[in-house]
């Protein structure tokens, strides 16, 4: 029996070498990536394997994302628009065409109708313990991976089936986590601490944001994009197809803190490079790029 078990083991590692070196052989990758500025690298001395020239828009824009997001912050009065934005949608029903073919609908009473219904963008906490349980439900759940026919899939769409999107877990007050930085591993339904990070490097990355209580938070979800990954298929379609993605995976994790009763709120902006530092991602191949902070609602 001792021996079946070796040389099946023998085997599978036989396999998972044979396809490392078929995935490094013919996969693209870049190195010297390390980054301390708003671009990470100059595009001209990005060294490639496969190609002299590397000049991609999707790459610059995510190189470059950091100093745009700074400048429209300094265009828009976002204190002004947020006293504007309750009615924009309602200006909106004036100029909709109300003749149109009208919806056959009959489902707006089940539960997935309830949940969806309720969900809203939540910014203030009660500072109160999240359950590791529910975290772990709504990572499950949101983006776990099976396998199915053979292969292996999770249950969102996903560019190719590449799944070039990573979920890392900054845990403020959630019971049985130590404060820190992890990973969430999909294959072993785990999370791996990435660093004992204080939240006073927490408040570095999203800065001084007065409409979010990240302090009073349970946590925050940060989405990491592998560029890299998906663009080895799909070239300049790349960035979309890893937005997408990661609409696909927010809308999971929103719907299921709507179940457990947590409140989700998205951010968009914050410190590129210092989220990357924390996160311990290059900022080239991979790039921190979206982050959903929840928590226990302060007002219901």
């Amino acid at each position: 029996m001792l021996s079946r078990d070796m040389e099946k083991y023998d085997e599978e590692k036989n396999e998972k070498y044979l396809l490392s070196k078929l995935l490094e052989e013919r996969l693209l990758t870049i190195y010297d990536s390390y980054h301390d500025s708003p671009i990470s690298s100059p595009i001209e001395v990005i060294q490639n394997r496969l190609v002299e020239e590397f000049d991609e828009i999707g790459l610059r824009y995510l190189l470059n994302y950091q100093n745009q997001v700074r400048d429209i912050g300094n265009l828009i009065n976002l204190s002004i628009y947020g006293e504007l934005y309750p009615y924009i949608n309602q200006v909106e029903i004036f100029k909709e065409n109300k003749n149109g073919i009208q919806l056959d609908y009959s489902d707006d009473y089940s539960e997935i109708s309830k949940v969806l219904s309720k969900r809203k963008s939540i910014r203030d906490f009660s500072g109160k313990s999240i359950s590791f349980n529910i975290i772990s439900n709504i990572l499950f759940n949101a983006s776990n991976m099976w396998k199915r026919d053979e292969f292996l899939r999770k249950n969102t769409s996903s560019g190719g089936g590449l799944y070039s999107i990573d979920i890392y877990l900054y845990a403020n007050t959630i019971d049985d986590l130590n404060r820190g930085i992890y990973k969430f591993n999909p294959f072993y339904k785990n999370l791996e601490l990435i660093s004992n990070t204080s939240y006073s490097k927490i408040n570095e990355i999203f800065g001084d944001n007065a409409v979010i209580d990240f302090e009073n938070s349970g946590g925050i979800f940060l989405f990491t994009f592998d560029y890299l990954k998906v663009f080895q298929k799909y070239g300049e379609l790349s960035l979309s197809l890893g937005f997408i993605e990661i609409g696909l995976l927010s809308q999971n994790i929103h719907i299921l803190s709507v179940l457990y009763g947590l409140g989700t709120c998205d951010v968009g902006g914050f410190d590129k490079n210092i989220c990357e530092d924390v996160l311990k991602i290059d900022g080239i191949n991979t790039h921190a790029v979206y982050a959903i902070v929840f928590g226990d609602p302060k007002h219901v």
